[in-house]
């Protein structure tokens, strides 16, 4: 059973799930794996992909590759993998040790240290100076009055003039100018919101402020990274999210949740009393839709985890823009679902099903028609990222 823990919660000798597209929680040996490669430009600044391979009796001695390391991003495949680092004793958190970049100093801070200490030797030395000078002019008084210089009065005022040279050094020091700082970057941090510049830290309205130009990574649009199943094409006719209880009484609706569950990685856990969907974002957008339809996808899930269901699992890569997966059914037979983006898919297809679940030749004008009129070319102009799913089956003669 697979369960979702915050990366903080994991421990050594704890057996994680990597799949295509997550972030690896921590430094982590492979025990399983389906042709993953990783992207560790993060640590080593190579952005070439670094296949990994899990090990095995036969490669234990000199598999050079088993390693995968967290904060690496995991770009192709899926695989298992144990804990053997986490924290500070990670490669990454030994490198951040290392720079200790949270101790620095900004410019501004360095520029008040200067001048605060500049303030504080001008004070000392206006003391000192004030101090002899009133000591100076004692001794002069009692030399002109021929007086004695050891009595109680002259000492008194030697005191007097020693707590007036601290006082002078006192106030010397810049006491408000920290607060007074403070409030003139908090002024700034307003003053930059309203030019719709969001500075989180103060004391980060320094460089910000000097910033002419922003330039954001993808669109720099902000998502609650969830998918949502917003339309679909199933039976030749073309079904919207609002409509999605209609699913279930379609002939082919057992048959598109296996094409989903048996070609996903992602499952159903139970939090605060109800099921939900965890893994892939993608993946989990289309499962919630065969669970708010009423399909039966648990049962699913729960095959999929049984030993000898899968023949084998080709993930998704972006270079094949697909994945496939070849399932033993309980008549013996063989059916190999395919899913990805349906300009690659759609030439291998032959045949659609029709609303009796019966299929019907797929001409390549039907094909034609599909992508660039009726479905694709229509979800793609409202912004939707489209997916056709297949399958064919062999008896085990075939196979």
């Amino acid at each position: 059973m697979t369960t979702t823990v915050d990366s903080e919660d994991l421990v050594v000798g704890d057996l994680v799930v990597i799949e295509n597209g997550k972030a690896i929680p921590a430094d982590c040996i492979l025990v399983s794996s389906i042709d993953m490669t990783t992207n560790e430009s993060s640590l080593t600044g190579e952005t070439e992909a670094m296949h990994k391979l899990h090990l095995t009796q036969d490669n234990y001695s000199h598999n050079p590759c088993p390693f995968v390391l967290q904060s690496t991003l995991v770009e192709t495949g899926q695989g298992t993998a144990i804990v053997a680092a986490v924290g500070d004793l990670t490669c990454a958190g030994k490198a951040n040790r290392a720079l200790d970049i949270e101790n620095e100093l900004t410019p501004l801070q360095l520029k008040l240290e200067t001048i605060a200490d500049q303030i504080g030797m001008v004070g000392f030395y206006t003391a000192v100076l004030t101090f002899f000078a009133m000591l100076g002019q004692l001794l002069l008084q009692v030399y002109n009055t021929d007086s004695e210089l050891f009595v109680m009065k002259n000492l008194s005022e030697v005191l007097d003039y020693l707590i007036i040279g601290v006082s002078i050094v006192v106030v010397a020091v810049p006491e408000g100018l920290p607060l007074a700082v403070t409030i003139s970057l908090a002024f700034s941090v307003q003053k930059m919101f309203k030019e719709n510049n969001l500075v989180r830290k103060l004391h980060a309205s320094e460089t910000m402020g000097g910033a002419h130009e922003i330039c954001s990574d993808k669109t720099g649009t902000l998502t609650q990274n969830k998918m949502t199943v917003m339309a679909l094409y199933i039976s030749g006719q073309s079904t919207h999210g609002s409509q999605n209880v209609s699913l279930n009484s379609d002939k082919n609706s057992t048959l598109l949740a296996e094409s989903v569950i048996y070609n996903s990685s992602a499952h159903v856990e139970v939090e605060n009393g109800q099921k939900v969907a965890k893994g892939n974002v993608t993946e989990v957008g289309m499962i919630k839709y065969l669970m708010d339809s009423k399909v039966e996808v648990e049962s699913l899930i729960h095959r999929r985890g049984q030993d000898g269901t899968f023949e084998f699992q080709i993930p998704f890569n972006s270079s094949r823009k697909r994945q496939t997966s070849a399932v033993r059914l309980t008549n013996g037979n063989v059916r190999v679902f395919l899913k990805g983006g349906p300009d690659f898919i759609i030439d291998k297809c032959s045949h659609t099903l029709d609303a009796q679940g019966k299929a019907v030749p797929l001409s390549e004008e039907q094909k034609l028609d599909l992508m660039n009129v009726t479905v694709v070319k229509q979800y793609a102009s409202k912004c939707y990222r489209t997916l056709l799913v297949a399958y064919c089956d062999y008896t085990d003669a075939q196979w």
